[in-house]
């Protein structure tokens, strides 16, 4: 077979799965109805536009082998063809070629088809870094960059789709984090959230004997150069971002509080901001007020959707080893 018969335009030669010239690439569900150019861009992040746009045009990107135009709306279960050299130039990704970690899977609480579900160590930063230019040491692995090497060469229902984690969680924060697998799954869990359907609940030592249960409602103003979340001050006509914490103590125990916790919202800090304000800052959350420094204990312990389209609706993360070390925790949650 003469694999060198000239397109249409005379651009390249035609299309030959045979040929090592071209990388092919499955259009997932998640792909359905998206433009070319938009599906492309994500598949070539590092391409400059004016360079993509210039390849879809000439010929250099195709679909079921054939030219065709950026605007076009793509199919699943169609194949989108990509000259060769242009997958090559694509710069390194921000995922180091490190080994996903061994422990990876224990931290695994839940897989659905729509979502990935960890039952996150305390210590373990999510992110490479945080959203006011912290650097993260190049020998740290985040759990977003495991999860993108867990996902490298797994069968995906998107071309341009990425897994990512629909909620956050500090680093010395531990528990469930859930992360997107699917665009319906990001786009259902993200929509819950927004109409506060989706219940969270935490488990913490306090400092201080907190006595009664106590709802919390007052505003945030996120500080990014102190790294810090403070209540917003109304004399000075501060709104702040609106939030609402109820602390529910179980038992104390000379000058702790182990406490339930339940949150609407999840601003950053939330519920240390909120625990400190109420004159029971978070064990050892020096940052926020606590007497002596120590690891902080705040886990996140369960998480309830409003139903299971998207493959579970309540899940519990067990507690970390270390919530052992107290006896009187330790027989409280028996």
């Amino acid at each position: 077979m003469n694999s060198k018969h000239p397109f249409a335009d005379g651009d390249r030669p035609r299309f030959d799965q045979s040929e090592s010239k071209w990388r092919g690439f499955p259009v997932g569900s998640d792909d359905e109805g998206r433009r070319l150019d938009v599906v492309v861009r994500k598949l070539l992040s590092d391409l400059p536009l004016a360079r993509l746009l210039k390849a879809i045009r000439q010929g250099d990107v195709r679909v079921n082998g054939r030219k065709a135009t950026p605007e076009r709306r793509l199919i699943a279960g169609e194949e989108l063809s990509v000259w060769a050299p242009l997958v090559q130039q694509k710069a390194p990704t921000n995922v180091s070629p490190r080994a996903l970690p061994p422990e990876f899977f224990s931290w695994v609480l839940k897989e659905s088809p729509d979502l990935l579900v960890f039952n996150k160590p305390s210590g373990l930063l999510v992110h490479p870094g945080d959203q006011r230019g912290q650097r993260t040491p190049p020998t740290e692995l985040t759990l977003a960059e495991a999860v993108k090497l867990w996902w490298q060469g797994r069968f995906a229902s998107s071309l341009s789709f990425q897994p990512g984690p629909l909620h956050r969680l500090d680093r010395n924060t531990s528990g469930i984090l859930v992360f997107s697998l699917t665009l319906r799954g990001a786009r259902q869990f993200s929509e819950w959230m927004a109409q506060h359907l989706v219940q969270k609940t935490y488990f913490t030592l306090l400092s201080g004997e907190m006595r009664q249960e106590t709802l919390c409602t007052l505003p945030l103003v996120r500080q990014d150069q102190e790294r810090s979340t403070r209540i917003a001050d109304a004399q000075l006509g501060e709104a702040g971002l609106t939030a609402q914490t109820r602390f529910i103590p179980l038992t104390q125990h000379r000058g702790l509080t182990l406490a339930k916790v339940r949150i609407d919202g999840g601003r950053t800090h939330q519920i240390r901001a909120h625990a400190a304000a109420l004159g029971y800052p978070l064990r050892g959350d020096t940052k926020y007020g606590a007497p002596q420094a120590g690891p902080w204990w705040l886990h996140a312990y369960s998480l309830t959707l409003p139903d299971d389209r998207l493959g579970w609706q309540s899940l519990q993360a067990p507690f970390p080893e270390f919530w052992q070390t107290e006896p009187w925790v330790k027989n409280f949650l028996k």
